[in-house]
């Protein structure tokens, strides 16, 4: 696309079945090996369908974590899960920012059952990551620079969007014999160069990208932080997408996705394995040796939220506020929690579990 022109609105144009299936021969056997780490990990929610939520909500967080953090906003684990538990009001703090992301994509996992990927989907999606913005798309033109003054690209006007999101629509709910993580990829493209809002469509990209499988029935949840591959690849994720536009080469970037997908899939069950592991272990040690606080909802609570308060404890369980003061007491006694003071808070924090979130390299374990 030679007549490219960064300070000129682009017309995103549409996406063909002939380029998807070009991109689909170009990525077959990264493709292939993706869709077997993605069964991997399908297979395994299958048979721990009880542990769903202690093992999926961290890795929301995960996901949400390292999205944010592609846009520059860092924070820690500790502190999003600390706002999570005690929120400042119309706070707009880093941690709220994360925070705002899992919910939105908790809202997402939901949402998409009753609309699927579709014009309500995006709304709802930037809405709850964003709620004190404007809910509908721009009205205005935006402009992509480089921080320094230089335009690197102009999205298309705004009068465009509309019929722009419904091309988008059609692309992703294609009913065609192409992968769907091809389309995903051509998907998440697609979104990007429409630029739809004002602010947040990174942040709202990923999570349409990860909610995808899900609606392709490749997963039952999105089990994949695919933004901690492009965290780690970030100059080269914008490189490509950039290449896409001024050059055409969406079978490049579609590429990139899929090796991503792979990676982070096989990332994503050694983690999940882990966790696993380590509740059992947790539950199995708290049974022999702390049997009178023992139950399955304590072990659940303290690994669906890994930093608690005997408040939030006591809500979970529905119990007395001055018994879960007791039991994690008891647990930090026993060194299965570790104790933090913040200003008038105490939390006990599930440490080991947020060492093993937080790590960035390959996960192990033994079979």
């Amino acid at each position: 696309m030679n007549d490219f022109n960064p300070r000129t609105p682009y017309l995103v144009p549409q996406i063909s079945v002939e380029q998807l299936r070009t991109a689909e021969k170009l990525a077959a056997e990264d493709l292939k090996k993706a869709r077997v780490a993605i069964a991997k990990i399908e297979g395994f929610l299958d048979a721990t369908p009880n542990a769903h939520a202690a093992m999926m909500n961290p890795i929301y967080l995960k996901e949400a974590l390292e999205s944010s953090e592609i846009e520059n906003i860092n924070t820690t684990l500790l502190e999003v899960l600390q706002q999570r538990l005690n929120p400042i009001k119309k706070s707009q703090s880093n941690s709220q920012l994360v925070v705002n992301y899992f919910y939105a994509l908790n809202w997402g996992i939901d949402g998409l059952k009753e609309v699927g990927l579709s014009n309500r989907l995006i709304k709802g999606l930037h809405n709850k990551l964003m709620p004190t913005e404007d809910p509908e798309y721009r009205r205005v033109q935006v402009y992509i620079g480089d921080g320094r003054g230089t335009v690197r690209y102009t999205p298309p006007e705004a009068q465009h969007i509309a019929h722009l999101i419904g091309e988008w629509q059609k692309l992703v709910n294609l009913e065609v014999k192409i992968d769907p993580l091809i389309i995903a990829s051509a998907g998440h493209y697609q979104f990007e160069a429409i630029h739809p809002f004002a602010d947040g469509n990174g942040r709202t990209g990923r999570m349409l990208l990860t909610l995808h499988l899900v609606n392709s029935n490749l997963l039952a949840a999105p089990a994949i932080h695919i933004s901690q591959y492009i965290n780690s690849n970030k100059s080269k994720y914008y490189q490509l997408l950039r290449a896409v536009t001024e050059k055409g080469e969406l079978d490049q970037f579609i590429h990139y996705l899929i090796k991503g997908f792979a990676q982070q899939a096989n990332h994503s069950y050694r983690l999940l394995r882990n966790l696993d592991r380590m509740r059992n272990d947790c539950k199995r040690d708290i049974r022999a040796n702390l049997p009178h606080i023992y139950s399955a909802e304590l072990i659940e609570a303290i690994f669906v939220n890994p930093v608690q308060t005997p408040v939030n404890l006591a809500k979970d369980l529905k119990i007395h506020y001055v018994t879960a003061s007791k039991y994690l007491k008891a647990l930090s006694e026993a060194n299965h929690l570790n104790v933090f003071k913040h200003g008038r808070y105490t939390y006990y924090i599930n440490a080991k579990m947020l060492e093993l979130l937080e790590e960035k390299g390959r996960q192990r374990f033994k079979d």
